[in-house]
């Protein structure tokens, strides 16, 4: 009978019932990063040992806010653009990375990398964002390293994109942040931590000069525009196109 069902295409109604629908897989495999198996079974009215099995059929990992809580963060540290945050946001853009998963697991991480003469800045944002952990120190080829990565940070990703559009893998492609989203007082604080982080200010000829350095040249005009337009700061073609120079 069940061979005879399954060459006719019939399913139970009881089972059809369970079965899983395109737009509910789809849903568990780009919510798994970021929700735990108990609030997309609330989510999809399903049961949670239900979703764990499906997640293990579509081969997805569910976030564990568990595994991240023996260190303290002030999560929400993102979530209302200020001063301080932009400014920070600005250092992310430059020296920092986010990076939601790793060898296709969620680990949901802000960081950044500094040489270790700089160790300050990152006790300053360890202090700020209320991390608990500690920061790491190294060395690549005898130059002594600096690092604090923060894992387990999901709605920092979140609000970093949404308000300053810093997003994985932004060496080629960082750009702008939402001007609609930010204050003109938080985007100059923004431009801080982009120069502290990428730039250079320094007096030559009794001429202060500053500069900043990108990988993303659509990103690097507009820094120029922005200098440009709100200063009048002779304007200087740089040698390299990824490279804004002015000179006041």
């Amino acid at each position: 009978m069940r061979g005879k069902a399954h060459i006719l295409g019939l399913v139970h109604s009881a089972r059809a019932e369970q079965l899983f629908t395109e737009s509910e897989d789809l849903f568990i495999q780009s919510s798994a990063s970021k929700m735990t198996r108990a609030t997309i079974a609330e989510v999809l009215n399903r049961s949670e040992g239900s979703i764990a099995q499906r997640g293990r059929r579509l081969g997805v990992t569910f976030y564990d806010p568990s595994k991240n809580a023996i260190y303290s963060k002030n999560m929400g540290f993102f979530q209302t653009p200020t001063l301080l945050n932009s400014y920070i946001a600005g250092w992310i853009a430059t020296d920092g990375w986010v990076r939601p998963e790793s060898v296709g697991k969620p680990i949901n991480q802000v960081g950044i990398s500094l040489a270790r003469k700089d160790i300050h800045i990152l006790r300053y944002l360890k202090n700020v964002t209320d991390y608990s952990g500690v920061i790491r120190e190294y060395e690549v080829d005898g130059h002594p390293q600096a690092e604090l990565r923060i894992s387990g940070v999901p709605q920092w990703i979140e609000d970093l994109e949404r308000h300053w559009n810093i997003t994985p893998n932004k060496t080629y492609t960082l750009e702008p942040p939402e001007t609609g989203s930010i204050s003109q007082a938080q985007l100059l604080a923004y431009h801080v931590g982009l120069v502290e982080g990428d730039g250079y200010i320094g007096i030559s000829n009794n001429t202060l000069k500053i500069s900043f350095v990108s990988a993303s040249e659509p990103f690097v005009s507009w820094v120029s525009e922005c200098w440009v337009n709100r200063h009048q700061y002779s304007r200087h073609t740089p040698a390299v196109a990824r490279t804004a120079v002015h000179t006041l």
